[in-house]
């Protein structure tokens, strides 16, 4: 199993500040796995294929201590 989730910060301007934007998403994915360790990220990609940058992040809940389901 597997969990996407979207992010999408600025609008089509911000895509301008490359830098600002790359550093912004990074500080996001940092805080992300920094919040949920129990969260893999698999994969994180920023698009700018749509009018405002967003990123995707594949990411697989992981877990132990529990009698169903699979383990680590």
């Amino acid at each position: 199993m597997a969990v996407e989730i979207i992010i999408q910060i600025g609008d089509r301007e911000f895509r301008r500040q490359f830098d600002d934007m790359k550093l912004s998403y990074q500080i996001i994915l940092d805080e992300l796995r920094k919040r949920l360790p129990q969260f893999v990220v698999a994969n994180a990609v920023v698009h700018l294929d749509e009018d405002s940058p967003h990123m995707h992040i594949v990411g697989v809940p992981v877990t132990s201590g529990y009698k169903k389901g699979l383990s680590k």
